[in-house]
C-alpha cells in the first residue's frame, strides 16, 4: 500500500515538473490560434510586476485605422480576468457597448472612459460570461459612430480557452 501511494506521488511530481507551461509565466507574442499574448512591467521600480494580456486588433478602410481592440488580463492579485475593449474616438458614447456571444442573450456595458488612443469599455469578467466564451466560437462587439450607425465587429474565440489559462 505504501508503495504504491509513494509511486503514485512520485509519478505526480514528475508530471508537474516536466510540464513547463504549469509554471512558465506566458510568452509575449505567443500566439493561440485567433489571439496573441503581449507582456509589459507594471508597479515602481523595484516592485515590478509583469503583466499579460491576451488580445485581438481590428482595423478598417484601405489606413488600416484601428477599429476595436479587444484585450482580456488578470489584474495583479484579482482572480477573474478583466475585459478591456477600445473603440476609436468618436464613437457615440450613450449607448455604450453590446456584447452577444453567438446567438446568446445580448449584454450591454457602459463606456468606461475616452483617451487619446481610444474610448474604453469593460470591467471584471462573471463565470458565466467566461464559461460562455470558452464554449462559444463568435463574440460579436457592436457600438455606435456619432451618426449612431452601428458597428458590428465579429470576434473569434478561436484559442480563447487556450491563451486565458496560458495567463492564469
Amino acid at each position: 500500500m505504501f508503495r504504491s501511494v509513494l509511486i503514485r506521488s512520485l509519478l505526480a511530481a514528475m508530471a508537474l515538473f516536466s510540464s513547463h507551461s504549469v509554471f512558465a509565466a506566458p510568452e509575449n507574442g505567443a500566439k493561440f490560434k485567433d489571439w496573441t499574448v503581449a507582456c509589459e512591467e507594471v508597479g515602481e521600480e523595484g516592485k515590478k510586476t509583469q503583466v499579460c494580456h491576451l488580445f485581438q486588433i481590428f482595423t478598417a478602410g484601405e489606413k488600416k485605422r484601428p477599429l476595436l481592440r479587444v484585450a482580456v488580463t488578470y489584474l495583479p492579485g484579482e482572480d477573474s480576468p478583466y475585459l478591456v475593449l477600445t473603440m476609436p474616438l468618436g464613437m457615440a458614447l450613450p449607448p455604450g457597448v453590446q456584447l452577444q456571444i453567438d446567438d446568446g442573450e445580448k449584454q450591454r456595458i457602459p463606456v468606461n472612459t475616452c483617451l487619446p488612443d481610444g474610448c474604453r469599455a469593460g470591467g471584471n469578467m462573471a463565470d458565466a460570461m467566461i464559461d460562455a466564451l470558452k464554449k462559444g466560437s463568435t463574440l460579436k462587439i457592436s457600438f455606435a459612430d456619432m451618426n449612431l450607425k452601428t458597428a458590428t465587429v465579429p470576434v473569434s474565440l478561436s484559442g480563447f480557452t487556450a491563451g486565458l489559462a496560458s495567463l492564469k
